[in-house]
C-alpha cells in the first residue's frame, strides 16, 4: 500500500513540474504542511456563479509566472463559499 501511495506521489509530482498549475491544497492540508516547512496561505474564496472568479482560474491562475510564484511562496487554498464543507481553524 505504501509502495502504491509513494509511486502515485512521484507520479504527481512529475506532471506538477512540467504542468504551471497552481497546486491546490485543501485547508487542512495547508495547515499542516505549513508547521513542517513555514509559508503563508493564500485562499481563493468562489463561488460556482461569480464571473470574476472564472475570470481569475481561466487567466490569471493559469499564467505560469503567476503560479509558479504562488507555489513557491504560499499554500494555496480554494475554497468554495457556498459548499458544504465545514472549516475548523485554530480548534474553532
Amino acid at each position: 500500500m505504501l509502495r502504491y501511495l509513494l509511486t502515485i506521489l512521484i507520479v504527481f509530482n512529475f506532471f506538477q513540474i512540467y504542468s504551471q498549475d497552481i497546486n491546490w491544497l485543501t485547508l487542512d492540508k495547508a495547515i499542516e504542511l505549513q508547521k513542517k516547512n513555514p509559508k503563508n496561505i493564500i485562499i481563493d474564496v468562489y463561488t460556482n456563479w461569480c464571473g470574476p472568479c472564472k475570470l481569475l482560474d481561466k487567466k490569471t491562475f493559469k499564467n505560469k509566472d503567476v503560479s509558479a510564484y504562488i507555489n513557491k511562496h504560499y499554500y494555496a487554498v480554494k475554497f468554495n463559499a457556498e459548499g458544504d464543507s465545514k472549516v475548523n481553524y485554530d480548534g474553532k
